[in-house]
């Protein structure tokens, strides 16, 4: 570091070629936990459907047979809204460090003496990638799992109920969709303005 105790233009660049490949590295990372947060949940989402649905048929009878089953299924609701939390959080540290890549891409490219600029295919925006893009895979399994969520906590109700309150059948059904379509559109609603906030 030079006398001044600021970065000289040797030093800079080398602070910027290293501060973009470890930002490089960081979105893979996070690409890569994206894709195994997924992978996770939903396998466990299958595993809990499979084994309320076995004991179910295996409690027939029993007095305490809906509100064993719904207790499970009202549980694997909280564990997908915590990992729906963390799919949104790990979404907006992916998109920071991208963001962040791109502003040293669109730096060194403007300012370097070889002209590949005109060449250059990668994004130069440092606006992007937007957190809520509509068109995002990964968004669509934020409100896949946020559907998933809403037909759990649906489910979860009506077992609970019809333990707790001999209600007729289409009066269980009835509260358990609005219960199931309330869930679903909080858990939306939290991913699109949490993902919102991160664009402002």
């Amino acid at each position: 570091m030079s006398i001044n105790n600021k970065l000289n233009k040797k030093e800079s660049l080398e602070y910027l070629l290293t501060e973009y490949q470890q930002c490089f590295e960081h979105m893979r990372h996070h690409g890569d936990v994206s894709i195994s947060l997924a992978k996770f949940i939903y396998t466990i989402l299958v595993a809990v459907g499979s084994g309320a649905f076995a004991l179910f048929r295996y409690l027939e009878g029993q007095t305490y047979q809906y509100v064993v089953v719904g207790s499970i299924i009202l549980f694997s609701l909280v564990i997908g809204k915590v990992f729906l939390l963390l799919m949104v959080r790990n979404r907006i540290y992916f998109v920071i460090v991208a963001r962040q890549v791109n502003s040293i891409r669109n730096y060194l490219l403007n300012n370097m003496e070889m002209d590949f600029l005109k060449y250059n295919k990668c994004y130069l925006d440092p606006h992007v990638p937007k957190a809520l893009n509509p068109w995002s895979s990964y968004l669509t399994l934020l409100l896949i799992l946020s559907l998933i969520n809403g037909l759990l906590g649906g489910l979860g109700y009506y077992f609970i109920i019809n333990y707790f309150i001999e209600a007729s059948f289409w009066a269980g059904w009835i509260f358990s969709l609005i219960v199931g379509i309330t869930v679903a559109m909080s858990h939306i609603a939290i991913v699109c303005y949490s993902l919102y906030k991160q664009d402002r």
